[in-house]
């Protein structure tokens, strides 16, 4: 995609995201021009957290057709803001944050873009051939998009179902793997069992979406907070074991599986159940349904 052609008459824009309140979004039902009507019909929860790699692809082309002014039912002087905050269902701050990087550009889906872009206000024009071909891509984007939100979804709730409850309930500081309330000190255990998934993380043996990052599984699998997890790799080591400074911003690749054998891809999955069962003080017999959870998962990955 050629932003810069799109973002080239915004150079003399004067940003200002304090002069004007955010316009209503228009409850007019989906364009007929082909492209992604600017209202969401629900929003049932906000999302939080990571951005997956088909959201950076959804909201790229969403910008490149705000910049264009190429949604009729959108009203002037709408912030791209609150305009990515409704469409991919999120708080504006998410937004912002993701605006938020370091020197004055930041890449977004592969592509450079001005940090100040969030601040846009809409302003509609005629739609040319480039807006156009910009609009009919929208519908299989949003369509990955959306896949990508319900497939987590699912996994978080086998996840979740799988577990025994015990592991989910909270007992005076104890963890729950569901929510974030584990805190504070970080036991022998625990770290040996983080360096384990750490070093199964690295080599792409995990049934895990790919992009994820280290920092947000590690959270979601310890069950603490993710600054937690920052503050611990921040110190360059766990379990004895030096790590990098910034290896919480390390993404999931999958592994090609050619060479390892499924032997393998489950003996990983057994060392971690055994440490998980140490650290939280759970039966390893309990986590039998898990352990045929990700062993089904591991082996529908490896057939494709």
């Amino acid at each position: 995609m050629d932003l810069s052609r799109i973002l080239a008459p915004m150079e003399l824009d004067v940003f200002d995201d304090h002069d004007m309140t955010d316009a209503s979004m228009s409850s007019s039902p989906r364009s007929s021009n082909g492209g992604d009507s600017p209202r969401a019909s629900s929003t049932p929860h906000l999302r939080m957290g990571k951005w997956f790699p088909e959201e950076e692809q959804y909201a790229l082309v969403l910008i490149e057709c705000f910049i264009l002014g190429a949604f009729a039912d959108l009203a002037t002087g709408t912030s791209l803001r609150s305009f990515l905050a409704e469409k991919l269902q999120c708080p504006p701050m998410r937004i912002s944050k993701k605006f938020s990087g370091e020197g004055h550009h930041l890449n977004f889906a592969g592509v450079s873009i001005p940090k100040k872009l969030g601040q846009k206000r809409y302003l509609r024009q005629n739609v040319d051939a480039l807006a156009a071909a910009k609009l009919a891509s929208l519908g299989d984007l949003k369509a990955s998009f959306l896949r990508a939100v319900a497939e987590e979804k699912q996994l978080d709730l086998a996840v979740k179902d799988k577990l025994p409850k015990r592991a989910m309930r909270s007992e005076r500081g104890g963890l729950s793997f569901a929510a974030n309330n584990r805190v504070g000190y970080w036991s022998r255990e625990e770290q040996t069992y983080a360096s384990k998934l750490i070093e199964a993380f690295m080599k792409g043996q995990l049934q895990l979406r790919k992009g994820t990052s280290l920092r947000s599984f590690l959270a979601h699998r310890l069950g603490c907070n993710p600054m937690r997890v920052s503050k611990k790799l921040a110190t360059c080591a766990i379990a004895g074991m030096e790590i990098p400074r910034r290896i919480g911003t390390a993404t999931y690749q999958p592994k090609m599986y050619q060479d390892a054998s499924m032997a393998e891809i489950l003996q990983t999955e057994r060392e971690l159940q055994s440490l998980r069962a140490l650290c939280f003080g759970e039966s390893i017999d309990l986590l039998s349904s898990f352990s045929m959870l990700c062993a089904a998962a591991q082996t529908t990955t490896v057939g494709h």
